[in-house]
């Protein structure tokens, strides 16, 4: 597959809506993005529904990639046992935005 010919699938795991087994046999990468929930909110019910998910994909299905953004890598990291902490507030050097473009190989959907 050539970058371009992807084809894409949406779940919502906020929905408790996650791919099947059948759809993790063809899956190549899943992508969690960014949420306006932290990790650490235990009144969020699909937040331990996506840690299981998380350790389910990189132990049971070593061949999909798994990419997060933001709140994704977040919880991908607690799912690992890792930590991750509210940045604090530093007036003199606030928090940086910015843009990056990322250019993906045709390696990467092989």
């Amino acid at each position: 597959m050539k970058s371009g010919e992807e084809k894409w699938k949406f779940f919502f795991g906020c929905d408790h809506e996650l791919p099947s087994e059948e759809d993790l046999k063809t899956l190549k990468a899943i992508i969690i993005p960014g949420s306006g929930h932290s990790v650490y909110n235990a009144n969020v019910s699909w937040i331990p529904l996506m840690k299981d998910f998380i350790r389910s994909i990189l132990n049971e299905h070593p061949h999909i990639k798994l990419i997060g953004g933001c709140f994704g890598e977040q919880i991908t990291a607690t799912a690992m046992g890792g930590r991750v902490e509210k940045m604090p507030y530093n007036p003199v050097n606030p928090k940086c935005l910015g843009r990056e473009h990322v250019q993906m190989s045709d390696e990467f959907f092989e």
